[in-house]
């Protein structure tokens, strides 16, 4: 048995080592491989591994004011990670010493918690060892250089354990002003909003590629290789916005809404000749009672117009020939019924003519015009409306542009109460935009052309695009038309629903139409049985050779003002004030009459020669030196006398170690002179020299004193 015993231990013995001899041999048959064989393949391996592509991000470019203001632009933004397994926080002492203090920086530094909360975060990730940690996001430039000098983050940027995460952030220096307008991208949510997802494209460039190689610690550093794509840095965009004035139209409107507790309001200002939008301000009441810019309603929102369509009525009755501005119509009173249904008027004028009935904008008048002249024929002012573009969108430089909507007589729906209502602004749904680009066309005397928002596309400080006034109608209407919409409109300053006496007394004229609309079932801010009210203007200036046009409007006021002459017109008016006091190229031509020519001559009494002549020559005087034999040198000072229609100059001598006679000189030659003399000076009074303390003749001693006395 013990013989068996023995065998089988050493048996087992043998076999492990065999076992172990075998694996041994197994194992330097490997290293030998790896090392020898396939050293090359695990070397690439290896390489691959510590090798990686890193974004190199392309700057986004900056979107600027027609004046070269900074709208939006790209600033960097960091974020605080911690790394708890860090030298810093595994080493029990170095992190009792400092965590007290860290957490009193932090908690100083952004004020959102306090120290022993930091101090708990701390000791939490410490025990926990919990890798890496957002501490803080969105943190400034500044910032960040003061927390890299916090305890424990100084030590190094390994030990520390502070890892800093930077990003860009987009950022808009006059905040709110056009905010809408400026917009947003957020390519993640897929929402490309105003110019800044209009011209993504443009604006985002191209980003660029690195290689890098993880280093110890586990960093990446930039490997220098033919492989590296440069970025390729964003255009800028020149818009259109003048920022001034984009803030008095934000901060009118503003004023206007809040007073009134209006709902909503726009306000758009575009230049008459280019269609340059100047400023464009859409606000929105909150719950709490505050604004924001939440919707572009300027380009977005359709809404009934009310009377500012009138207009477009009139234009087609003109143009038709069906009407003349003297063209009398009975209004009954202010009541009738058209196709059924009862229109009424704010006034109770029996008869009116149709420059009365615009300027009062009579809902009567309209109606029963429009219905005697299009009754057999409705789709002749349909064909109008298309012919004047209100039947497509705007080409604009911007997403999510409404087209207008509007029903025909072809739709099965269609009934002639809706070419009564038409003719009154209801019935059709337009953007604000469409109904100032129509305004805009009379006042640049029958030519529509396109708004737009951007001029031009910069790369690298070279044009990359550059967008010019596009022309959609070269004339919407006839010439004549055009005359007397343009005499309808001045009525309404000066006669009509927008009379008031102070107008008379601005340095401008302007002219426009006002619009006081009921708000529809089926429209945004209906309130079933009350009334509830859109006030708007449409207008331009100066109305004798209109620069630019404006389009206003206030959506549901609350209280006793509800008229486009009491709410709109006063946005509209601010903007012209802000314009004429900044801008000379409207101002009338300022010219004085003379009734006869003077021939007064510049009267100078003794100065210094050079400057008399430069003086002289420079206004056109004919000017000659009386004494010609005497030397330039003797001739440094001039008495002036005028001899027919001429001045003559006469040399005055100047003898050595005698005072000179001053009187008469201005205190700068006055003292030029004396103290080249060797003399002191001292003045008293203001104006030429009128007395001197020294005769003039008297020998003078180098360093006397004199005093001059001006007057």
């Amino acid at each position: 048995m013990a013989i068996n015993a023995r065998k089988t231990i050493l048996f087992r013995t043998l076999t492990i080592f065999g076992s172990m001899l075998v694996f041994a041999c197994a194992i330097i048959y490997y290293v030998y491989n790896i090392q020898f064989n396939e050293a090359e393949k695990w070397k690439k391996e290896a390489t691959e591994y510590s090798i990686k592509k890193q974004k190199i991000e392309a700057i986004r470019g900056n979107i600027f004011d027609c004046n070269g203001s900074l709208l939006s632009t790209s600033l960097p933004i960091y974020d605080i990670i911690i790394d708890a397994t860090a030298p810093s926080f595994a080493v029990k002492d170095t992190f009792d010493k400092y965590i007290d203090s860290l957490s009193y920086c932090f908690s100083n530094e952004f004020n959102d918690k306090s120290a022993g909360e930091y101090k708990t975060i701390f000791k939490s990730l410490r025990s926990n060892r919990n890798g890496y940690y957002f501490l803080k996001k969105r943190v400034s430039h500044q910032q960040i250089l003061r927390v890299k000098k916090f305890p424990l983050f100084r030590i190094g940027k390994i030990t520390g354990g502070l890892i800093i995460k930077d990003r860009s952030t987009r950022v808009k220096p006059f905040q709110s002003l056009a905010f809408r307008t400026i917009g947003f991208v957020n390519e993640e949510a897929k929402k490309f909003v105003g110019l800044e997802g209009f011209f993504n494209d443009y604006l985002s460039g191209k980003n660029g590629v690195q290689l890098t190689q993880r280093v110890s610690g586990g960093v990446y550093v930039p490997i220098n290789n033919e492989e590296k794509e440069e970025a390729e840095n964003g255009c800028d965009i020149i818009s259109t916005i003048d920022i001034n004035l984009q803030d008095v139209a934000q901060q009118s409107l503003l004023k206007v809404l809040q007073n009134n507790m209006a709902m909503r309001g726009t306000a758009i200002l575009m230049e008459v000749e280019t269609g340059e939008i100047k400023a464009i301000a859409n606000l929105t009441r909150k719950t709490d009672g505050t604004y924001e810019e939440s919707l572009n309603d300027a380009i977005r929102t359709r809404m009934q117009p009310g009377s500012t369509f009138k207009l477009v009525t009139m234009m087609s009755l003109l143009d038709n020939g069906f009407v003349t501005p003297t063209s009398k119509v009975n209004v009954e009173g202010g009541k009738a019924m058209v196709y059924g249904r009862l229109v009424e008027d704010s006034h109770s004028y029996l008869e009116l003519n149709m420059q009365q009935a615009f300027e009062m904008s009579s809902n009567v008048a309209f109606a029963k015009q429009i219905a005697k002249y299009y009754d057999r024929n409705p789709s002749m002012h349909y064909e109008f409306l298309d012919k004047i573009g209100l039947n497509k969108n705007l080409n604009l430089q911007m997403l999510g542009a409404q087209a207008p909507i509007f029903l025909k007589p072809k739709s099965n729906k269609w009934s002639k109460s809706d070419l009564s209502a038409i003719s009154r602004g209801y019935g059709i749904s337009v953007t604000p935009l469409q109904i100032l680009t129509v305004y805009n066309a009379i006042a640049n005397n029958g030519v529509m052309v396109n708004p737009y928002f951007v001029k031009t596309i910069m790369k690298a400080g070279k044009v990359e695009k550059e967008f010019k006034t596009q022309v959609l109608n070269t004339q919407i209407c006839k010439q004549s038309t055009v005359s007397q919409l343009k005499n309808m409109m001045e009525g309404v300053v000066k006669n009509g629903t927008a009379y008031n006496k102070e107008n008379a007394n601005l340095p401008y004229t302007f002219a426009g139409k006002t619009g006081t609309a009921i708000i529809q079932k089926g429209e945004d801010y209906y309130q079933g049985g009350a009334k509830v009210y859109r006030a708007s203007w449409c207008g331009y200036f100066p109305a004798e050779k209109p620069k630019y046009s404006c389009y206003v409007v206030v959506i549901r006021p609350q209280g006793s003002m509800i008229y486009g002459a009491q709410l709109a017109l006063p946005v509209f008016k601010d903007l012209a004030n802000k314009i004429y006091a900044t801008t000379t190229n409207i101002h009338k031509d300022v010219r004085e009459t003379y009734t006869s020519f003077s021939n007064d001559l510049p009267q100078v009494s003794k100065a210094y020669k050079e400057n008399v002549k430069i003086i002289l020559d420079d206004i056109g005087i004919s000017s000659h030196l009386e004494n010609d034999s005497i030397n330039d040198m003797e001739t440094n000072w001039l008495k002036i006398q005028q001899k027919d229609n001429a001045l003559s100059l006469f040399p005055v001598i100047n003898v050595a170690k005698q005072m000179p006679d001053v009187k008469g000189m201005s205190a700068k030659d006055a003292t030029y002179l004396l103290e080249s003399k060797g003399l002191k000076v001292s003045i008293n009074g203001f104006g030429r020299v009128k007395q001197q303390s020294l005769k003039a003749g008297s020998i003078l001693n180098k360093g006397s004193k004199v005093n001059l006395i001006l007057g």
